[in-house]
């Protein structure tokens, strides 16, 4: 009897002293830091590999854009206001984008001087008369693009499009070398829409159309125009 209660204990205490050994293993962490969402970064705080809290968001973020407070950030492409810089580095990560995301304005008007083949005047029609010029405009071959450029590629914004009390963006994904240009695609875009486009490198880019406005006189236009691959 005596016999069966030493082993018994001398079996609890293996049981005991396995179970320490068990228990002062250190746990192998997969990551050593987690990036906040104000961009910073926290490490690890516990036995069991759980991080520290991030420290509390501010007031601009998780504001739609329409409603973004103050002194906050919109940042394309994403649909929410921040408190981040949109140009920090580590902004894109945190919001889950990559960095290759393009912002511009892009004018309505492209500047091409043409030359006229002879002289014309005045015609006069109905009591109507046309402004035409009485002399022949010079011959000048040099066209100037204005536009987003992306990559390789750039969006001109050719005009916009009346849409209830706002307007979309027409725009045409082209190429340009020298005085040449070479048209991909045309699409029409409304302010808050976005475009798909697939280039020949079979890169798939998002065009999305911020905002747009016009001059009273339809000639000044401009689209806020963000390109995001």
């Amino acid at each position: 009897m005596e016999f069966k209660s030493m082993l018994f204990f001398s079996f609890l205490a293996s049981l005991l002293l396995l179970s320490g050994c068990l228990q002062s293993q250190p746990r192998a962490c997969t990551e050593e830091a987690r990036l906040c969402p104000d961009g910073s970064y926290v490490g690890r705080a516990g036995p069991d590999c759980e991080f520290a809290p991030c420290p509390n968001a501010t007031g601009c973020d998780g504001y739609q854009v329409d409603a973004c407070p103050a002194g906050c950030e919109v940042c394309p492409p994403c649909e929410t206001c921040s408190s981040i810089g949109c140009h920090s580095p580590n902004f894109c990560r945190a919001i889950g984008f990559e960095s290759n995301w393009y912002e511009n304005l892009a004018p309505v008007n492209i500047t091409v001087n043409e030359t006229l083949p002879e002289p014309t005047h005045a015609l006069p029609e109905f009591n109507i008369t046309y402004e035409i010029n009485d002399t022949a405009i010079e011959n000048i071959t040099e066209k100037n693009y204005y536009g987003l450029e992306f990559d390789n590629y750039t969006i001109l914004l050719e005009d916009l499009a009346p849409r209830g009390s706002g307007y979309c963006a027409l725009v045409k994904i082209v190429t340009i070398e020298g005085t040449n240009m070479r048209e991909f695609d045309r699409a029409q875009i409304c302010p808050g829409d976005s475009y798909y486009w697939v280039s020949p490198e079979h890169h798939k880019y998002r065009i999305k159309v911020m905002e747009t406005a016009s001059g009273y006189s339809g000639r000044a236009a401009w689209a806020n125009i963000v390109v995001y691959r």
